[in-house]
């Protein structure tokens, strides 16, 4: 039909019925995304599935989750960074932590009706314990969201003039001697802002590419946070180990720790000549080796073995976050809601393999450019018909001698 071929994906059991399975992490295409590798997402049955739910519904209801966490990050840097110290807007900065306090309590509300649910993951702790997780935070991105809302009352209301005067501009020149109340404020409206921030990263699933970086990133922080418990260690044992010389800037076990972590990070670490003595210099000189040369070399190795792996299946990563969000969109619609959307795929009527000759029901039917034939999950239609009458009696021919040829 002008160069195109009917295809059939029989994809009902991947698409879930809600009446079938009312949890949507209990889907086919949630276990896919828990347990599935990336080029499981590449399969044509898969990314169509991904595709009815993407285009469908979970697109535009992720944009309006992302415009009102955009609304709330950028009114945040308006009130509290842009506008800092004017009393004019104590108005505004009230209205940014209602607004958050209820997006926050929203988000307790899902968390509290997935626990309800039945809908946790299970975290094994020590000696036999256990905790229970709503799904909602056991996403990093949903995590960021939950906690930035929830501090952001505190750092949109931690500055002075919403305690004193609202006409009255503040001093930032002695900003250095702020109260601690304020400076903790403060300190909130930045750890706030980098978790605003860092949730919105999650809008690159649209990109392929950008998508297959978070999964990067994500691995990146898991070796990193790895190599600073051994770091962290190595701190410990050179710091005990010079400050038993007691030697200059290492006269206490608390001011070593700080010098050598300092030392670590170059940021302007003290400067050591001629101020030690030849044993410490020595514990000095293994320590920046290991620590600078050699865990720094471990991870650039990490980083770039975890990139290569990314970088050959990008867009079955950039599928497989995407339904990871569909799934967690699809968790939270009500059940009714989620029944009208799959019954209005109409899963129960027969797919047709030509005109007048209906197949099974199940699935749903494409036109799909002639090219499809070459892929290698294309099967093609092997039903034999002969015509006339479905009786015992009007047997069909016998083509087992021309099978045979």
């Amino acid at each position: 039909e002008d160069g195109k071929v009917r295809v059939n994906y029989y994809i009902n059991d991947l698409y879930g019925d809600p009446s079938k399975n009312p949890d949507a992490w209990n889907t086919s295409l949630a276990v896919l995304v828990q347990k599935g590798s990336p080029k499981m997402f590449l399969h044509p049955a898969i990314r169509k599935v991904l595709e009815l739910k993407w285009n469908g519904f979970c697109s535009r209801l992720f944009m309006a989750m992302q415009a009102w966490y955009m609304f709330l990050k950028f009114g945040l840097i308006l009130v509290n960074i842009v506008r800092i110290g004017k009393c004019n807007w104590v108005g505004s900065r009230r209205f940014l932590a209602a607004v958050s306090a209820i997006t926050w309590c929203l988000q307790m509300g899902v968390c509290v009706a997935q626990l309800q649910r039945k809908q946790t993951h299970i975290i094994e702790l020590p000696r036999g314990y256990s905790l229970a997780l709503p799904r909602w935070l056991t996403s990093s991105w949903n995590l960021m969201r939950f906690l930035g809302c929830l501090l952001m009352p505190f750092a949109a209301l931690a500055e002075p003039c919403q305690f004193g005067a609202a006409t009255r501009e503040l001093d930032l020149d002695g900003i250095n001697e702020i109260d601690t109340f304020t400076f903790a404020g403060r300190s909130v409206t930045a750890f706030v802002c980098m978790l605003m921030w860092g949730q919105s990263m999650q809008t690159l699933v649209y990109s392929s590419r950008l998508a297959a970086l978070t999964w990067n990133l994500e691995i990146m922080f898991q070796d990193v946070s790895r190599n600073l418990i051994m770091v962290i260690f190595f701190i410990f044992a050179w710091a005990s180990a010079i400050t038993a010389m007691v030697d200059h800037h290492f006269e206490d076990y608390g001011q070593g720790l700080i010098v050598l972590l300092r030392d670590f990070l170059k940021l302007s670490p003290p400067d050591h000549k001629e101020m030690l003595g030849w044993l410490s210099s020595l514990f000095m000189f293994t320590f920046s080796i290991v620590t600078t040369s050699g865990m720094y070399a471990i991870l650039v190795a990490q980083i770039r073995s975890s990139y290569e792996v990314v970088a050959s299946d990008k867009v079955g990563f950039a599928m497989q976050h995407r339904a990871s969000i569909c799934i967690d969109i699809e968790s939270m619609l009500p059940h009714g809601m989620r029944q009208r959307i799959y019954d209005k795929l109409k899963f129960d009527k027969p797919c047709p393999f030509n005109s007048g000759d209906e197949g099974p029901s199940g699935g749903l039917q494409y036109l799909e450019e002639a090219d499809v034939r070459n892929h290698p999950k294309y099967v093609p239609d092997r039903i034999q018909r002969y015509t006339g009458e479905a009786s015992p009696h009007d047997a069909w021919d016998d083509d087992s001698d021309s099978d045979m040829d």
